[in-house]
């Protein structure tokens, strides 16, 4: 409620029409006043319903006048009586007709606005509380619409987008140049991806060509080869995200047999459109949840083209229908037409629906649920898995039906081994193709790490070039919200699911800076927050395995910082540690040796989802291993118990479980003595 300026009895001036006079009488209330109006008591009454009202002076005894006289006379003690020509003031008019005066409204030309009206977000307060976009859905700026970026003469980035037949010959290795005006050409070629495979839809970023705007309105596709047939599908063009171009054509073959043409110019160039995108919708990805918070959460998305895209979010159907946008953004060139939109103001343990609009085109609902305020108790189920290489993906489809609250990616999502941008961003898209992992995506929060497949290449490390083409992909394509700290690059971050608590650590892009596993700086990151965290148990995910015996890939490459790591967490007293990790083709259950004084610390390995399996191996700590056939691993979390619990199944590519281990927040404690 706003303040209220002091009010007295003498605020309630006699000669206020009755109307204003029980407005201010219930704001008295409202403040909390007691104060009664006895008939006979001294000092001003409530006047009748009409008529004047006796006036008092401005000083002396309530009733009486400076002289004491009776404040009905005047100063010679006459009896005043009231002006012909002074009338009791007009009442309060409500001139936007929402039933809210204007003494009350604060804009009574708008008939959206008054005290008690539904808050929305646009950066303005509707209900007159002094708030604004309170209570509602909001993307913390006031849901304003930017418009599209500028379009300047000179073009800063052309994007062609080549589909190709899907007939089993259709496809072609040979090299192609597009033309948009003479002179104006380049080559189309993404290196580390098989270009113009059998129903691929393919595209190319080019940057800094320095072409005009003006004189771009031809198209002309050509090859300088021709010995390998290719059947082109559809052609289309983005001159800094403006879909210029979009062509679907059929019967044309590109080569330099009979038949075919080494060349295809369009006839009428960009005049000659058939289509809007060679794509299979203008909404091309996603949407994608990414981190869900207690109050707010993620929301990812890709479009063919910069386009104006509108975020809806309400906890009903029918709210959703008439909900006005959360946000609105225009995706760009230079992150590959992705976007991650932020919504904030939700509430705890609630169910949200929400749908996204590009340019009038709705698609929807999708549904995702916030988890309980930090600290409350907890019940959660979480799957991870890594290593997805197959085309072929059911596992995803698995995932789902146990509906998970959270998914964790531990790396190896896509298989590019590349430090190739363009390279990267196709085989985060292809992996995207995939409908039953593009479908577990959207109904949960989903959190991706890396490993070394995903990252820049087989068994790299810190030192890798190109890890920063690698970085940018990855936060284009996932939504984890958070990456690395300022100075301090990298995919690690840590996110709060009520009494439990997930630390993504980066095992790649510092490793083995300082002989560290994470390199000095993030490992000091990771056990600070371990030390500040209050959650019953702390998943610690990492894409390589944490245990030191299994492979080389792994803390083994780092044995004495192993070992002092353990060393600290006992050190600084941190407890319900369970790391989480992926990368050797098969899951694993394992108690590692803890060090001096600590607890048994459990590891959980997940892999492959769609891979081949390597089998299993044995070690003294081993729990449980399946590693002949595809799986993930199903955690489920309940911290509402006196003793909290944490149970993980190994499920596999069929949905099912195949080894099971319970753990208890009581075994995972120091010693009183240490903690």
């Amino acid at each position: 409620m706003p303040d209220l300026a002091p009010l007295s009895l003498a605020s309630l001036s006699v000669d206020q029409p009755r109307a204003r006079r029980l407005a201010v009488a219930a704001a008295l209330l409202l403040a909390g006043c007691t104060t009664r109006f006895p008939t006979d008591a001294p000092g001003p009454k409530l006047p009748a319903d009409t008529g004047p009202a006796a006036r008092p002076t401005d000083s002396g005894p309530a009733g009486d006048g400076a002289d004491g006289a009776d404040a009905t006379d005047g100063a010679d003690g006459a009896t005043d009586s009231a002006s012909p020509d002074t009338d009791p003031p007009a009442p309060p008019v409500d001139a936007d007709s929402d039933g809210a005066t204007a003494d009350i409204d604060c804009d009574d030309a708008d008939p959206s606005r008054f005290p008690g009206a539904p808050e929305r977000c646009d950066g303005i307060d509707q209900n007159c509380d002094g708030l604004i976009d309170e209570g509602v859905p909001t993307d913390g700026a006031g849901c304003q619409d930017p418009g599209p970026p500028a379009l300047p003469g000179t073009v800063g980035t052309v994007t062609i987008g080549l589909r190709t037949h899907p007939g089993v010959n259709d496809g072609s290795d040979d090299p192609v140049t597009v033309c948009l005006a003479p002179g104006r050409c380049a080559p189309i070629n993404v290196l580390d991806w098989d270009d113009r495979e059998p129903g691929s839809h393919d595209l190319t970023h080019i940057e800094g060509l320095g072409w005009s705007r003006a004189e771009l309105s031809a198209f002309t596709i050509s090859t300088t080869a021709g010995a390998d047939q290719w059947r082109p599908a559809c052609f289309e063009v983005r001159l800094d995200g403006d879909p210029v171009y979009c062509r679907e054509i059929s019967g044309l073959a590109i080569g330099d047999a009979a038949g075919e043409s080494r060349s295809w110019t369009d006839p009428a160039g960009f005049g000659g459109s058939s289509c809007e995108t060679c794509a299979a919708a203008t909404l091309t990805h996603g949407p994608m949840v990414g981190a869900v918070r207690h109050d707010s959460a993620t929301v990812w998305l890709r479009t063919d083209a910069t386009r104006r895209v509108a975020l809806r979010v309400a906890t009903s159907a029918g709210g959703l229908a008439s909900a006005a946008p959360v946000a609105l953004r225009y995706p760009v060139a230079d992150r590959d037409f992705t976007e991650s939109i932020d919504v904030f103001g939700l509430s705890p343990e609630t169910s949200y629906l929400y749908e996204l609009e590009v340019d009038g085109a709705r698609t929807g609902p999708f549904r995702f649920t916030t988890p309980p305020a930090p600290g409350a108790g907890t019940r959660l189920r979480v799957g991870l898995g890594s290593c997805a290489r197959d085309e072929a993906q059911p596992i995803f489809g698995a995932i789902a039906a146990l509906d998970p609250d959270l998914f964790l990616f531990l790396g190896d999502n896509h298989y590019g081994d590349t430090n190739e941008l363009e390279a990267h961003r196709q085989h985060y898209r292809a992996a995207l193709d995939q409908p039953l992992r593009a479908g577990l995506l959207r109904g949960r929060s989903v959190l991706h790490l890396w490993d070394d497949h995903d990252y820049v290449g087989n068994n790299t490390d810190g030192a890798a070039p190109g890890k920063e083409s690698a970085l940018a992909a990855f936060t284009e394509y996932t939504a984890n919200r958070d990456y690395g700290e300022a100075g301090l690059e990298g995919v690690f971050s840590r996110h709060v699911y009520g009494d439990v608590e997930v630390f993504l650590v980066d095992g790649r892009y510092h490793r083995g800076e300082d002989g560290h596993m994470l390199g000095a700086a993030q490992e000091a990151w990771l056990l600070d927050a371990l030390q500040s965290s209050a959650a019953t148990f702390k998943l610690v995910a990492n894409g390589s395995q944490w245990a030191t015996d299994s492979t080389s890939e792994s803390w083994g490459d780092f044995p004495g910082t192993a070992e002092a790591f353990r060393e600290q967490l006992v050190l600084r007293g941190v407890e319900g540690v369970v790391f989480l990790s992926g990368d050797i083709h098969r899951s694993e259950l394992r108690a590692l040796r803890p060090a001096t004084g600590g607890y048994p610390l459990p590891e959980l390995t997940s892999s492959p989802l769609a891979t081949t399996g390597a089998g299993c191996r044995t070690f003294s700590d081993t729990v449980a291993c399946v590693g002949e056939t595809t799986s993930f691993i199903l955690i489920d979390i309940d911290t509402t118990s006196a003793d909290p619990t944490l149970t993980a199944q190994i499920i596999d590519g069929e949905g099912r479980s195949r080894a099971e281990w319970t753990l208890l927040a009581s075994e995972l404690r120091l010693p009183a003595g240490l903690r």
